[in-house]
């Protein structure tokens, strides 16, 4: 017998019978029960009722069946075992799906690749085809295998519908609701929306950046980051090795490399395979900013003022829907992932500013990067034939692509919101940002992130027309809002980047900027723990700003005393 199942021993005609008259006896006041479903993302541990978000009915093993292979379909709601599932963490982000009832597993059928593939239970093994990302898109959650990166999908709204994988097409009929077994809604300490608590195996804020050697030898770092930022190799061969003419343009992939080594991609190797040569017993984890989409938008920009009169600004809208192009970034991308590698634990950050300036927040496709064409399957069929031609559809290969050449690493993307100040509207705003990113996809990475300021406030003032980047606590109150509403919008917690080192004490010279964001960050670090944030990464973003080199080690002093307090815990 299943547990707490009324239906395991009988027919399906039988069970069917029983269901509808147990039914009209009142079973429908137990559904009214889950009516207003939670929209927590699963808990490690935890049993849920799996909700299907267009048609309300919830994953059930057919029959109650215990038997390996037993097709799992969409039914009406009740409380039997076999509706029952077990979620499980193995790993950041990826989990097992575990019917109550059986113990076995939700499976995807013999590792299938293909659209429509049935999704059954099968016994527990663990391997891929068994292994799941959820992801948060808004108002439901995808459930994407780990094995072929399709969707759990159900075909229509129908009662005994079974489940199958198929390629991301926005539908409700790929959403799904999580309505805890024991009724208590909330995963988090706040219950809003997300896998909070814990990032790249650590559950206290992680401290780093863009920190010159005698700092770094002063610290027990957690993180640094490097650019990774040119226009494509010129040749393909170049992806071999840094021959003759691989250079050009200054290509990334010859960054290192020397008559005595003239490996590709030696950069990233190199760093990887030190990363624990400061810190020894504590890896430092390196962060990628991946940010060859200007190069993209500014290669276009040169082709229209060309071909066509362009006045040569950089168009980005333009670049990704320029198949050749697209397929040069695409291609890089694919190698710079391959130089990763598999077992590497990376953060892979993609895009600072690219995604900000497709962004459209007015006219009719307001805030819908699905809108925006892109030419992604013919620049990529290799890794994006199942995806959209659009700027989501980019987002999601891009994800995708690191799923498969890099999955040791985590990956995200940079959500630029240049309306956070704004009060909220339909189409600008912290509220209308988070909606293009969650349209974005941004839900399928593991994080996303953000930057304060990319200079130094005083800096700017002078430089910058006048522009206002000293922080209040007013401006701070906006800033954690902006946080706060992206990461419960997205459902993924928040790596701030690239924050400016500058501080009250500088003399405002060259590479001497006052600034006070440091001491925000650090002063008000708990307050950036409520809004999920789980990295600071200090650094400057021009070469006039000031550095670790040149701080008077106030940043070095802000992070000795976060480490010997025992940091903040992610939440």
């Amino acid at each position: 017998m299943n547990q707490g199942s009324s239906f395991t021993s009988m027919s399906r005609r039988a069970a069917s019978a029983a269901r509808i008259a147990m039914f009209a006896a009142g079973l429908l006041a137990t559904w009214a029960a889950h009516a207003a479903h939670c929209t927590d993302a699963p808990a490690s541990g935890k049993s849920y009722y799996i909700v299907n978000q267009e048609s309300g009915l919830q994953l059930d093993v057919m029959s109650g069946s215990q038997e390996a292979g037993a097709p799992v379909i969409q039914w009406a709601g009740g409380t039997q075992a076999n509706q029952q599932w077990t979620f499980t963490e193995m790993a950041r982000g990826i989990w097992t799906i575990r019917a109550v009832h059986s113990g076995q597993a939700l499976d995807l059928w013999s590792y299938s690749p293909a659209e429509r593939a049935p999704v059954k239970q099968y016994t527990y093994s663990g391997n891929a085809n068994q292994q799941w990302l959820v992801a948060n898109n808004g108002g439901g959650y995808t459930i994407v295998s780990n094995s072929s990166k399709k969707l759990l999908t159900v075909g229509d709204t129908k009662s005994a519908t079974t489940l199958e994988q198929q390629s991301d097409h926005g539908s409700g009929l790929q959403r799904w609701l999580f309505n805890p077994v024991d009724g208590k809604c909330g995963s988090s300490a706040t219950g809003a929306p997300g896998p909070w608590g814990s990032f790249m195996g650590h559950d206290k804020i992680l401290i780093g950046g863009d920190i010159d050697k005698e700092t770094a030898a002063k610290v027990t770092w957690d993180l640094r980051y490097q650019y990774i930022h040119s226009n494509p190799a010129p040749y393909a061969q170049c992806y071999d090795k840094c021959t003759a003419g691989c250079d050009a343009g200054g290509w990334w992939g010859c960054w290192g490399s020397s008559q005595w080594d003239n490996s590709s991609g030696i950069t990233i190797t190199w760093n990887n395979k030190n990363a624990d040569n400061l810190n020894p017993g504590h890896p430092v984890i390196r962060q990628w900013t991946w940010y060859s989409g200007q190069d993209l938008g500014i290669a276009f920009g040169d082709l229209k003022k060309k071909y066509s009169g362009g006045d040569g600004s950089p168009d980005y809208k333009g670049a990704i829907n320029n198949a050749s192009l697209l397929k040069g970034y695409l291609d890089d991308y694919r190698f710079f992932l391959t130089k990763i590698g598999k077992t590497n634990r990376n953060i892979i950050h993609l895009e600072p500013d690219f995604w900000g300036f497709l962004r459209d927040t007015s006219g009719p496709n307001a805030n819908n990067p699905r809108a925006l064409p892109a030419q992604v399957r013919t620049a990529n069929p290799t890794d994006c034939a199942s995806e959209e031609n659009s700027a989501a559809g980019l987002a999601s290969c891009m994800i995708n692509m690191a799923r498969t050449y890099a999955p040791g690493s985590t990956v995200g993307v940079h959500a630029s919101c240049w309306d956070w100040g704004a009060a909220d509207t339909a189409t600008q705003g912290p509220k209308a940002c988070a909606g293009y990113y969650r349209e974005l996809g941004a839900g399928k990475g593991d994080f996303i992130v953000s930057d304060a300021a990319d200079r130094d406030a005083e800096w700017a003032k002078r430089y910058a027309n006048g522009a206002h980047y000293w922080w209040d606590d007013q401006a701070f109150a906006q800033y954690l809002n902006l946080i706060k509403t992206l990461t419960e919008g997205v459902g993924k917690p928040m790596v701030i980047w690239q924050i400016p080192l500058g501080n009250e004490w500088q003399p405002n010279t060259m590479n001497h900027w006052q600034d006070n964001k440091v001491r925000y960050m650090f002063d008000r670090i708990e307050d950036l723990a409520k809004v999920h944030v789980v990295a600071l990464q200090f650094g400057a973003g021009h070469w006039q700003q000031t550095s670790t080199e040149t701080d008077y080690g106030y940043m070095l002093q802000k992070a000795q005393a976060y480490y010997a307090k025992g940091g903040v815990r992610m939440r």
